[in-house]
């Protein structure tokens, strides 16, 4: 049981250090390792899901879970699988090829969904959108809400509302711009994918829901980042005030959602702000390389364990 207790030592890491980490406010001065590093504790948490089942359930071989798979397939081919394992091994193994077949399921499912979705959305825009005015790939459409979003691809498109165009002036559309295309140069719609797998394997799970509104914020701040390479905070923030309107510091309609996206939150659209408004410092080097390295560590050793012998 050496195996399963290893692969359950770091499902618990994982799972202990999600909402710590959901909750620090550390990651918003580098938001970019931050992502990093959740990429990172999702694969790993997946992984050792899935090797925990698996090495319960191949215990009796006393082996790494790969080499164990792969004598479970010769003891099934030879017709001895129930002299080598009992029935509740073979359940083990069943929920663990189960779980793993379902995020694989689940991938390929939310990958085709999401692909429909933006054929469906580019076809609409092509019938509703025209050019807009800064760029061929801003497309302007007639929405009654302040709207921005990036759909991304290989032909990236941002999209804006006429609503945003008459609130803003041109130095806040062109850092909403900039922020926008942040997100379709650096496949944020990627960073995204593993915790909506995750949250689709596992629906139920606060810790899992926690973990994905923190990744989305990061991803929105690593946006902000890029776009005040060319502009000011000032002009950013007072930009995204503009999408929740009303004069008296409560949020308005949020913008709508893009296909696979969300609306912002108006609590994490005043913590972009504020973020924004005060004055900080990005994470020293040698903390970035710090984290790099645990996620890292976070990577390999899932991966490891599955290879390891007896």
């Amino acid at each position: 049981m050496s195996h399963a207790l290893h692969h359950a030592l770091m499902l618990a890491v994982c799972a202990a250090s999600v909402g710590p980490l959901a909750r620090s406010r550390w990651p918003w001065h580098s938001p970019r390792v931050a992502l990093v590093l959740w990429q990172a504790l999702g694969l790993a948490a997946g992984l050792s899901a899935v090797s925990f089942l698996l090495a319960v359930g191949l215990s009796p071989y006393d082996r790494g879970v790969l080499p164990a798979c792969a004598r479970l397939v010769a003891d099934v081919l030879a017709g001895q699988v129930f002299t080598a394992l009992s029935l509740a091994h073979l359940v083990a193994v069943v929920l663990g090829l189960a779980l793993a077949t379902r995020l694989l399921v689940g991938a390929v499912s939310a990958i085709t969904a999401t692909l429909r979705a933006r054929r469906r959305h580019r076809s609409l825009l092509a019938l509703l959108g025209q050019d807009g005015p800064h760029g061929d790939d801003v497309l302007l459409v007639d929405l009654p809400t302040p709207a921005a979003y990036c759909v991304p691809g290989r032909h990236p498109r941002v999209v804006i509302s006429t609503v945003t165009r008459r609130l803003l002036d041109d130095n806040q559309l062109r850092a909403v711009l900039a922020h926008e295309r942040a997100h379709a140069r650096e496949r944020h719609d990627l960073v995204l994918l593993p915790f909506t797998l995750l949250r689709r394997a596992l629906p139920n799970s606060r810790l899992l829901a926690e973990a994905s509104r923190a990744v989305e914020l990061l991803v929105e701040m690593r946006a902000d980042d890029r776009a005040l390479a060319r502009h000011r905070p000032e002009t950013l923030a007072g930009a995204l005030l503009c999408f929740h309107p009303d004069g008296d510091g409560e949020p308005g309609p949020a913008a709508p959602a893009a296909p696979g996206g969300s609306a912002p939150a108006s609590h994490e659209l005043q913590a972009r702000v504020r973020r924004l408004l005060t004055p900080r410092r990005p994470l020293s080097t040698a903390v970035r390389v710090l984290l790099v390295a645990t996620a890292t560590l976070l990577t390999l050793t899932p991966v490891s364990l599955l290879v390891m012998p007896g």
